[in-house]
């Protein structure tokens, strides 16, 4: 009896433990890659940002994601890499205003994706 409370114990302190990295991993990376993405969205608004700039950007993002999906689905990062893809597209084509319009919807996304790790409800259910 007493054997089974210590291991029910010791797989909940595992479990919330386990948690707690999941959203500390996340969060930091996604924190990180929001402030590249704004830097990004005022270098695009300023009509500034290279091509060149954005790959390091976006290799950045690939580097976070390999991180990252071990905690999360790989479809919720389908949409962010269609958006970097596209963002890059318009970059090569100077054409900021689009690429303004990705990088909002990108900074957007990293702050929307970690709250789903929020152990809510609504999450849950």
């Amino acid at each position: 009896m007493v054997k089974q409370i210590v291991a029910a114990a010791v797989i909940f302190l595992l479990l919330v433990g386990l948690g707690l990295t999941e959203m500390f991993v996340v969060r930091d990376n996604f924190s990180a890659l929001e402030k590249e993405f704004t830097e990004m969205a005022v270098k695009i608004q300023e009509k500034t940002l290279t091509e060149e700039e954005y790959n390091l950007i976006w290799e950045d993002w690939k580097k976070r994601r390999e991180t990252v999906e071990f905690f999360l689905n790989h479809t919720d990062f389908a949409e962010m890499d269609f958006r970097m893809a596209e963002c890059h597209a318009y970059i090569k084509q100077g054409n900021y205003q689009d690429a303004a319009a990705q990088a909002d919807v990108l900074t957007e996304l990293t702050r929307h994706i970690p709250h789903l790790l929020i152990p809510t409800p609504e999450h849950i259910l």
